[in-house]
């Protein structure tokens, strides 16, 4: 367990108690669902999985019959309203089955529900009664490979919720590696990614983009006061002039091994940036 001081030290410490898990019957949800539970052991949360019903699943139904073709098989089948209704049930208890083998396996406390609706619009809502969303970064829609899916911009862009945002075959990572710009959601980025690196007992890295004159030894000054502890002994800090997309992904580093924890302030996770930053990205991304 954490010392009291050390989390009054810092006054920013994030509490996440419950972290939201959106499911569905991909591999990439599975894994995001084992690297969800991987981070509640961690934090000590309950873990929430969430298995959205689309409205347009219903109103195919209404058909009476439909023509279905399989996105991963190519496979083309007929279902009857009853049948699909009967096909969504067991999803559901699939999914619910797997997060109770999950939870069970990883000693953590979940619990599970299915809402009807349009998946980003439902996940946005249940966004604001958790502490954290866990989401892949592409959709289910076949030929998006590499993209962001609508879920994941929703959430990014619409959500102050903290995101755990996951790359396909992304583990949680044997690293944590922060980037560091003073902002009031960098300061809790670091309070966090140094209890994780504490807990974990995995190394710290920091990145911090040069400010134009003294502001940047000032802003390494400052990030020195903040590591206190063990984490702050091997914590290696990158000073780096220039920071874009491809830089960023650089310095994470293409093995997928670490979880880099960044701000939304970052002017890397908005607008135009966003696309390419996580394209660059191969690691796990923990927004605040």
């Amino acid at each position: 367990m954490d010392s009291p001081d050390a989390e009054d030290r810092s006054g920013l410490e994030i509490r996440i108690r419950r972290i939201l898990v959106a499911l569905d019957t991909s591999a990439h949800s599975r894994r995001a669902l084992g690297v969800a539970a991987q981070l509640a052991r961690v934090l000590e949360a309950e873990l929430e999985g969430l298995f959205v019903e689309e409205d347009a699943w219903h109103r195919l139904g209404t058909f009476g019959s439909v023509r279905l073709v399989r996105p991963y098989t190519g496979s083309v089948g007929t279902v009857e309203s009853e049948g699909l209704r009967r096909e969504l049930e067991s999803v559901a208890r699939r999914l619910a089955r797997l997060l109770e083998e999950t939870g069970t396996r990883l000693e953590v406390k979940w619990r599970f529900r299915v809402e009807r609706g349009r998946a980003e619009r439902v996940i946005l809502g249940a966004a604001g009664e958790v502490d954290l969303v866990t989401v892949g970064r592409t959709g289910l829609s076949p030929g998006r490979t590499g993209r962001v899916g609508r879920t994941a911009r929703a959430l990014v862009k619409d959500s102050k919720t903290p995101l755990l945002l996951l790359h396909e075959g992304a583990e949680l990572g044997r690293r944590i590696v922060l980037l560091y710009d003073g902002s009031a959601g960098a300061e809790q980025g670091l309070a966090l990614a140094a209890r994780l690196a504490r807990k974990r007992e995995c190394p710290l890295e920091v990145v911090v983009p040069r400010a134009p004159g003294p502001e940047a030894e000032r802003l390494v000054d400052r990030l020195r006061e903040r590591l206190q502890g063990p984490e702050a002994e091997g914590a290696d800090i990158h000073l780096v002039s220039r920071l874009g997309a491809t830089d960023l992904g650089r310095i994470v580093g293409a093995r997928g091994d670490a979880l880099l924890v960044a701000s939304r302030s970052s002017p890397l996770f908005s607008g135009a940036q966003l696309a390419p930053t996580l394209s660059a990205l191969r690691s796990p991304l923990l927004l605040l």
